[in-house]
C-alpha cells in the first residue's frame, strides 16, 4: 500500500467513515464505501484530492468508490484520467463502466 491510499483511509476515518467489517476482517474505510451502501457523495473532496495520483488497485477502489449516479461532479475527473494517464486495463474497465453509470 502507498503512503497515499494510507493518508486517504485516514482521512476517510476522520470524516466518520467506518472501517469495513467482513466475516471477522477488518479492512480500510475505502473498502466500506465499495462494499456497503454507505454513499460516497458527503466524502467526494477527500476522495477527489487522491484519484488522480492513486494507481493501480489502489486507484481503482477510489474510482469504485465514487461509481455512484447521483456523483455527476466526478465525471470530468473520470473522463480526464480515462484519456490522460496510461491505466491498467481493468482501471480502464471500471473506468468507461463508471462512467456509463454515472452518466445515466
Amino acid at each position: 500500500m502507498s503512503k497515499e491510499y494510507d493518508k486517504l483511509n485516514l482521512e476517510l476515518s476522520q470524516a466518520g467513515v467506518p472501517p469495513h467489517v467482513f466475516m471477522g476482517k477488518t479492512g480500510k474505510p475505502i473498502d466500506t464505501l465499495v462494499g456497503t451502501k454507505l454513499s460516497s457523495k458527503p466524502y467526494l473532496n477527500i476522495l477527489l484530492r487522491y484519484i488522480e495520483i492513486l494507481e493501480g488497485n489502489e486507484q481503482e477502489m477510489v474510482i469504485r468508490a465514487v461509481w455512484e449516479r447521483r456523483n455527476k461532479e466526478v465525471l470530468p475527473v473520470l473522463e480526464k484520467i480515462l484519456k490522460t494517464q496510461e491505466t491498467p486495463e481493468h482501471v480502464q474497465w471500471v473506468l468507461k463502466e463508471a462512467i456509463k453509470t454515472i452518466r445515466r
